[in-house]
C-alpha cells in the first residue's frame, strides 16, 4: 500500500534508520499515519480488527518504555547528583572533561547535558571520570 498525504510524518518515519530517530516519531505522526492507511485501504481487503488493535497496542507499549527510560534516566540523575553533592568539600583526582588528569577540591556540582558534573577551579569532571577521592589538607596554622 502506497501512503501519501501525510506530509512530513511519513517523511519522519521512512528516514528514521536508528532507534533514536525513530523515537523521534511522535504519537501524532503514527496517528496520521494510521487515518491515511484507513482511507488508502482496500474496501474489498478492509484492515481486521485484530490489526488495528495490534497496531494501537504497539503505540501504547513505545509510550510506556519511552516514559519507564525517561523517569530510570531521571533516576540515575538524581542519584549522581546525590553522589556528588557528597563530595564538595573533598579533593578529587581523575579526568577533567578536556581530557587532561587533574584533581583539587570539589566547589560546585552542576548539570550539564544531563550528565552530572563536578567543579574543581576552573575545570569541569564528569562524576564517572573520577578516580580518586580524599580529603583535602587542613590549611597550614601560621606561627
Amino acid at each position: 500500500m502506497n501512503i501519501t498525504g501525510t506530509g512530513s510524518a511519513t517523511q519522519r518515519l521512512l528516514a528514521a534508520t536508528t532507534a533514536g530517530d525513530r523515537a523521534q516519531v511522535t504519537r501524532e505522526d503514527f496517528l496520521k499515519l494510521l487515518i491515511t492507511e484507513l482511507r488508502s485501504q482496500d474496501p474489498f481487503e478492509p484492515l481486521k480488527n485484530s490489526e488495528f488493535l495490534n497496531q494501537i497496542a504497539t503505540l501504547n507499549q513505545l509510550e510506556s518504555y519511552a516514559s519507564l527510560t525517561d523517569g530510570i534516566r531521571s533516576l540515575q540523575t538524581s542519584g549522581d547528583l546525590a553522589n556528588a553533592s557528597a563530595l564538595l568539600g573533598k579533593a578529587v583526582i581523575g579526568t577533567t572533561d578536556a581530557g587532561l588528569a587533574g584533581g583539587g577540591v570539589v566547589s560546585r556540582v552542576l548539570v550539564q547535558n544531563g550528565q552530572v558534573k563536578l567543579v574543581i577551579g576552573d575545570q569541569t569532571m564528569s562524576l564517572a571520570n573520577v578516580a580518586q577521592v580524599f580529603l583535602p589538607a587542613p590549611p597550614e596554622a601560621e606561627a
